[in-house]
């Protein structure tokens, strides 16, 4: 029992170094996928384009109404 005990404590202290680099490595990396997808959303978005559609374009939706048919056919 002792004897696993030191072998799983062995274990550890030799992998653990492995693993916080692993970990600071991939934060890193998660930076760089954060900051590219915040440059996409600042320079390519088109929610405004269809913000624009949704309510000047099409207006209030009342049900059955023609505006709500436009909207829900809209792509």
């Amino acid at each position: 029992m002792l004897r696993t005990l030191g072998l799983a404590v062995l274990c550890l202290s030799i992998l653990m170094p492995f693993s916080i680099v692993g970990q600071v490595k991939n934060v890193t990396n998660t930076d760089e996928i954060n900051a590219k997808i915040r440059a996409e959303g600042m320079e390519h978005s088109k929610i405004m384009h269809t913000m624009h559609f949704l309510t000047d374009v099409y207006g209030p939706r009342l049900t059955g109404s023609p505006n709500l048919k436009a909207a829900g056919e809209w792509q």
